[in-house]
């Protein structure tokens, strides 16, 4: 399993623009949200309020909303990519592996790459509000929730996405099948199915605590778990049943 994961890791570290998006996308919407809160400054902080605060809730707006829930489909077609070109899926089953194997260091490979995405965004925040001089002292404890309960959220939507990208040749279908799900994502975060919601679920963890909305932290965990092994045992046995991949 480890040298399937390093395997992994060389081809998406090699063969496609994995790094890139996990790389420039946070950066993109760090700058973005910090430009939104520079120039609005002075409303924001009205009353005395805490400038690391409004400004993480700019910053988490644009990245919550919509970019992260869209960035495991992105994720999880680029790691099967190589696979569906040149009969690449024929040449790693001809070897001596397991499917479950197979699937689960493809998974591991998106889940890892979540992971360095939420703690470039949150490098790249703390970046922003030093060069912005906020004067409170960096809320680390939200920093830490943040990436954390966020890197969670997603791994449903990782799970479902891989299962769809296994299946699936064409890198758009699987992807504008996201992106049209993610749309919605603002207005459902503001109602009561936010925690059933998959891809609002990144915009719960993330921005709710910001809005001084404290996160029902049992609830969440069992969705988001429940959501994830749900659809790794639908994914896995899709994959594993298949004569031809």
């Amino acid at each position: 399993m480890g040298a399937m994961l390093i395997n992994e890791w060389m081809k998406v570290s090699r063969r496609s623009p994995v790094l890139w998006v996990v790389a420039f996308g946070p950066l993109l919407m760090v700058v973005l949200g910090a430009a939104n809160f520079w120039r609005y400054q002075e409303v924001f902080l009205q009353d005395g309020a805490d400038a690391w605060s409004k400004m993480m809730l700019q910053i988490t707006l644009f990245y919550a909303v919509f970019f992260y829930p869209v960035l495991p489909g992105v994720l999880a077609a680029l790691v099967c990519r190589y696979e569906h070109l040149g009969g690449g899926w024929k040449q790693q089953l001809a070897l001596p592996v397991r499917r479950r194997h197979l699937f689960g260091a493809k998974l591991a490979m998106v889940a890892l790459l979540l992971a360095l995405t939420q703690g470039l965004f949150y490098l790249f925040s703390f970046i922003a509000g030093e060069v912005l001089q906020l004067p409170e002292a960096v809320p680390w404890r939200k920093f830490f929730e943040g990436a954390l309960y966020g890197w969670l959220s997603a791994l449903p939507l990782a799970a479902l996405q891989l299962a769809l990208s296994v299946r699936w040749k064409s890198f758009a279908l699987p992807l504008a099948m996201n992106v049209m799900l993610s749309l919605p994502a603002l207005i459902v975060v503001q109602s009561r199915f936010a925690p059933v919601y998959p891809w609002a679920q990144p915009a719960l963890a993330m921005l709710r605590p910001l809005m001084g909305e404290p996160l029902a932290v049992s609830q969440f965990l069992t969705v988001v778990l429940g959501g994830f092994f749900v659809f790794v045992a639908v994914g896995l046995f899709d994959f594993c049943r298949r004569d031809v991949v």
